[in-house]
């Protein structure tokens, strides 16, 4: 009878907190759709103050916060439970979240380049369940929305334009994806040949076009800059006899296509001449005879002449527009220096100059090893009498070494010097000298390609 008595009490005591509880949870989307992969926000909204949540999210995830974040990967119906467990007593509650299939869509059109406004035909091809397509033609005219997979646009003017599709299923779900359309003008390149020469020139001015598929030219017309008539035809390359030295400024060529489009070009400079004559080549002072240290000026003048071509008899050749140029020679002896004046490509009478390099030409070589990065030896290549001469290293700058004709020099281990060789010839006076940098390193180990291992630095070995 007592014991009786007692479960009555507890039952009283424990009926009112099992009647007060109740267990809920809503979930949302930051986009306020369900496709898949989408993630959605679970919150518990149970009464009280629940000791702690158990979640099994119908995906193979669980969760024990009262907030969770769960993202759904696969689309499909998921049964979720949210247990919350209080002191005494755990009640649970399930629903069901939905996830749809996303779609997938892909933009194609009938072309992706026009030389002149006109109409683009474009197709989506993708999901059977998309419902709807939002078109964007990137032109400034306003969205379209179509329950086909094909629309026409006419572009008006000319521009790079990224198309895009929008496929949009019942429930929300979208995928999105772009075509590039460009509407311009077709590509012209050409020019004429040759550029330069005596007059008369036989001259071909030619193009090259870069037309839409489908079109193809149908007409050249040509200004050759020079005042003669204009010319037409079909071909893409003319010639015409220029017979002026003024520079060919304005040469074009007009272009038109089977389907209409138009476009210009006007080349690049041409100019022709008429041979300089007259031509006085020296050298600065007249002098003849120069020390290998020395860098030489040339001078010459040719009437008409805008540049000139310079031969210094070493194997050295360059062209310049003005009257003066220096060169340094790296070999001693006779040397027979020959100019070319020029006439917009026109040459004219040459003249020489004969002279004579003496004296010494400082020069020399360095080298060291994998095992001693930091010893190397130096190998006087140096031309001429050699009357004296001298090795300075800037890592001792006070030490001479007048001794050793090819020589040996150990840097500290690592860093950046400089060697300088110092040459005299006392028969002629003439001096000269070499410097050179060296990087030292300490030995390194890496692997070639094929696996095997060397030793590498900043110098081969």
């Amino acid at each position: 009878m007592k014991l009786k008595w007692m479960l009555f009490l507890c039952a009283v005591c424990i009926a009112p907190e099992l009647r007060s509880q109740t267990v809920d949870f809503s979930f949302s989307t930051s986009n306020g759709f369900y496709c898949s992969p989408q993630t959605v926000t679970f919150t518990q909204n149970a009464s009280g103050t629940p000791d702690g949540f158990v979640w099994d999210f119908g995906n193979g995830q669980s969760g024990i916060s009262g907030t969770e974040n769960i993202t759904y990967t696969a689309p499909g119906n998921y049964t979720v439970t949210l247990t919350a467990i209080y002191a005494n007593n755990a009640f649970s509650v399930t629903k069901t979240i939905i996830i749809n299939p996303s779609p997938t869509v892909t933009l194609n059109a009938d072309k992706n380049y026009l030389c002149q406004p006109g109409t683009v035909n474009f197709t989506a091809t993708g999901s059977a369940f998309i419902t709807s397509y939002e078109w964007d033609f990137n032109d400034g005219t306003p969205l379209q929305t179509t329950t086909t997979n094909t629309i026409s646009h006419n572009y008006t003017g000319y521009g790079s334009y990224s198309a895009s599709v929008k496929g949009i299923t019942a429930f929300g779900c979208q995928a999105i994806s772009t075509y590039n359309v460009q509407v311009r003008r077709f590509d012209i390149v050409g020019g004429i040949n040759p550029a330069s020469g005596c007059i008369p020139v036989n001259a071909t001015l030619s193009v090259i076009t870069n037309l839409p598929p489908g079109d193809a030219t149908q007409n050249f017309t040509w200004n050759f800059g020079d005042g003669s008539p204009t010319a037409s035809g079909v071909s893409n390359s003319i010639n015409h006899l220029y017979n002026i030295t003024t520079p060919i400024t304005t040469a074009s060529v007009s272009i038109t296509s089977v389907q209409g489009c138009s476009n210009m070009v006007t080349f690049s400079q041409v100019a022709f001449g008429t041979p300089p004559f007259n031509t006085v080549a020296s050298t600065m002072n007249n002098r003849d005879t120069f020390c290998g240290s020395e860098t030489i000026t040339f001078m010459a003048t040719a009437v008409n002449a805008n540049a000139y071509t310079w031969d210094f008899g070493d194997g050295a050749i360059i062209t310049v527009n003005t009257n003066s140029t220096t060169h340094k020679y790296l070999g001693l002896g006779n040397k027979q220096v020959i100019v070319t004046p020029l006439f917009n490509g026109c040459s004219g009478t040459k003249d020489t100059v004969n002279i004579f390099i003496t004296g010494v030409i400082a020069s020399f070589g360095y080298s060291n090893t994998c095992g001693a990065k930091n010893t190397f030896a130096f190998n006087n290549t140096s031309l001429g009498n050699i009357s004296h001469f001298e090795w300075l290293f800037n890592d001792t700058p006070t030490i001479l070494d007048s001794v050793n004709y090819n020589t040996t020099h150990t840097f500290p281990t690592l860093g950046f010097y400089t060697a300088t060789l110092t040459i005299r010839d006392n028969i002629t006076g003439c001096i000269d000298f070499a410097s050179k940098g060296v990087y030292t390193a300490q030995p390194s180990v890496s692997k070639t390609k094929n696996g095997r291992k060397k030793k590498s630095s900043d110098h081969d070995c």
